[in-house]
């Protein structure tokens, strides 16, 4: 933590502060912050802040309201914009409506909403411009003159999300596509392109996906077309939400006979019982990237493991000592989408297997970045 004095005229001081709330709140509707704001005010430490003049917005020409900060006897005015819910895409709006506000009204532009990321503080720092939440976190912008800086407190305003994450479940699989093929002239053609590579998943899903990506400025979508804009920024969300398969059962053991003979074996099971079957992740960095690693064949399955050894007609000893073969039951649908299949055996997709590789150790990271690097490129991976 870094504190300094604050004066609100010609020193532009920074102040950083942390602290943890234990206060739990709800969705919260604009017109509830509203009336918070005016009742109860904010602080921002070491400043406090009093709004008033609060008036509904009319074609956008006044403000929400004005906000007076102080400081040992010193105030200060914003023209402030409040919204109840902010996304990345709104967050530019509000942040050119603000502007031209404060422009119009000559006082220096803030916005309050419930809970701005790291992210949105640091756009609105870059941008001069001053906003706070009612998480506790926030920014003070004068520029020459004042900045303060709060962060690190949780989001206590849960907003009801189009979908729960468009980055995470079997729903990824809307920004996996994008990855693999980043343009499409119609949702109907997205939907048609995760199905044909073996992903379950409706269009009313796809298109609450579609809608949460736009708002964060991933996609761009014109009249049916949707396009991918911003590849590292999908990735960076896709790893950050991940987490590993759903297991219903995993059995290690050695097989002793070839690897290949037995994944051959495994593979002629699934089809004749209409099992799905893929290599792991890390099992198919092979696939598209070098890397040298322990001779164990890793498979996920959506069987019992006993039961598709049984109809392949394998012997295997269970023993997490030294195994040769790793057998993992899961329904988890993303591990069975857009698996490339090559002399028979069916690979993990390449972005499956980067987001395992990107969770590994440094060898299996380096590896994981060559991937990263071909997904930004926007070529078919492994063709």
């Amino acid at each position: 933590m870094q504190e300094k004095t604050l004066d609100f005229h010609f020193q532009h001081d920074v102040i950083f502060l942390n602290r943890k709330y234990t206060d739990r709140w709800k969705m919260i509707t604009q017109q509830e912050i509203v009336a918070k704001l005016f009742r109860d005010g904010l602080k921002l430490p070491p400043v406090v802040l009093q709004f008033a003049s609060w008036a509904p917005a009319e074609g956008g020409d006044r403000p929400s309201g004005i906000a007076t900060a102080t400081w040992r006897g010193k105030t200060l005015e914003f023209v402030v914009e409040v919204k109840a819910q902010v996304s990345p895409k709104v967050l530019q709006v509000v942040m050119d409506q603000a502007q031209r506000l404060a422009s119009r009204w000559g006082k220096p532009p803030m916005i309050v909403v419930p809970y701005l990321s790291d992210e949105n503080l640091q756009k609105l720092e870059e941008a001069d411009l001053s906003g706070l939440d009612l998480s506790g976190n926030g920014v003070l912008c004068i520029p020459g003159k004042l900045l303060i800086l709060r962060t690190g407190q949780p989001n206590l305003f849960r907003q009801s999300d189009i979908v729960k994450n468009a980055y995470a479940g079997d729903t990824s699989m809307v920004a996996r596509a994008l990855l693999l093929r980043p343009a499409f002239g119609a949702v109907t053609d997205l939907v048609d392109f995760i199905q044909d590579r073996q992903g379950e998943i409706t269009f009313s899903t796809v298109s609450k996906a579609l809608k949460k990506l736009e708002e964060d400025v991933v996609i761009r979508r014109q009249s049916n077309a949707i396009s991918l804009i911003q590849p590292d920024r999908l990735l960076g969300r896709l790893l950050l939400a991940y987490k590993p398969p759903r297991e219903a059962e995993r059995l290690q053991g050695r097989c002793g006979i070839p690897l290949a003979t037995a994944m051959n074996g495994l593979v002629r099971a699934a089809k004749q019982t209409n099992a799905k079957i893929a290599m792991t992740g890390e099992a198919s960095a092979d696939r598209y990237a070098v890397l040298a690693r322990e001779p164990i064949l890793q498979v996920y399955i959506n069987q019992p493991p006993s039961f598709l050894l049984a109809q392949a007609g394998l012997r295997m000893e269970a023993t997490p000592r030294f195994p040769d073969i790793e057998l993992i039951e899961t329904t988890d649908k993303r591990v069975f989408f857009d698996v490339r299949e090559k002399n028979g055996i069916p690979y993990s997709s390449p972005v499956q297997t980067w987001l395992e590789l990107a969770g590994g150790d440094k060898r299996l990271r380096e590896v994981a970045e060559q991937l990263r690097e071909a997904l930004l490129r926007g070529r078919e991976v492994g063709a």
